[in-house]
């Protein structure tokens, strides 16, 4: 690739819309790619998918990144699979994690200490 089309305009852009603007970091930096990158990433997804799809080669339970899988497609096997021990007298039981803010309570001077001395 042409080091011309590997550059992008990088811009912060706050995590959600009811956060705090004067807080740095609850900022996120969002890339703004050439439009051929895009074009490109464009034309390698759908090869690559077309090839997991060929060769049987996604998760069956992934939802993530796949046409036709969503939160509702995750939510409702979720359900089936909470209802049906319940309903053969099974007892179940749920455990959420909320990790979407995981990565800003990392330090990270360790973690990159940790990558360059394995």
């Amino acid at each position: 690739m042409p080091p011309a089309v590997k550059c992008a305009q990088i811009r912060p852009r706050l995590k959600k819309p009811t956060l705090d603007p004067d807080i740095l970091k609850r900022y996120r930096p969002v890339s703004n790619l050439p439009f051929i990158s895009k074009l490109l990433e464009n034309v390698a997804d759908t090869r690559i998918e077309r090839h997991l799809m060929e060769n049987g080669l996604h998760e069956e339970l992934q939802s993530a990144y796949r046409r036709f899988h969503s939160t509702e497609t995750v939510l409702l096997t979720v359900q089936s699979d909470i209802l049906e021990p319940l309903d053969n007298g099974f007892v179940t039981v749920l455990a959420m994690l909320d990790l979407s803010a995981a990565f800003d309570t990392l330090d990270h001077g360790i973690s990159l200490s940790r990558f360059e001395n394995g």
